[in-house]
């Protein structure tokens, strides 16, 4: 099974707030059998550019809800709109999952989080 790269995005912002490789959303991707694109970043969460992002071409996105109005509907839109963004593949394919907060933070959560972003990332493995 191909990894798949994937980018966690904790809401629209200027400039994307992420999981480094000290957040627990890093080992959830890699045990859903990804890759976090910003597995680089030297911390748990913080920011980077759209361009950074961009340039890893990510195949499938997770996006943070914090079920307020259209959560990650909204976040996905916003992705669908922004210059960059919008060329990825995970974009144009329409291949994102939208997590809950307590989903990606550390707890008894992760363990369906993680099955259901691997359900969504390998859905001919389902």
């Amino acid at each position: 099974m191909k990894k798949q790269r994937v980018f966690l995005l904790d809401g629209p912002a200027d400039a994307p707030f992420t999981a480094g490789k000290f957040a627990i959303p890093d080992a959830m991707i890699a045990a859903a059998g990804g890759i976090n694109v910003t597995h680089d970043l030297p911390t748990s969460w913080g920011r980077t550019s759209w361009e950074a992002v961009a340039a890893t071409n990510p195949e499938f996105l997770v996006l943070l809800d914090y079920q307020t109005g259209n959560g990650a509907v909204d976040t996905f839109k916003f992705l669908q709109e922004h210059p960059v963004m919008s060329e990825t593949d995970a974009v144009k394919n329409k291949r994102w999952i939208g997590l809950r907060y307590e989903e990606l933070t550390p707890g008894p959560a992760n363990i369906e989080a993680i099955a259901k972003m691997a359900r969504a990332m390998h859905p001919r493995m389902n």
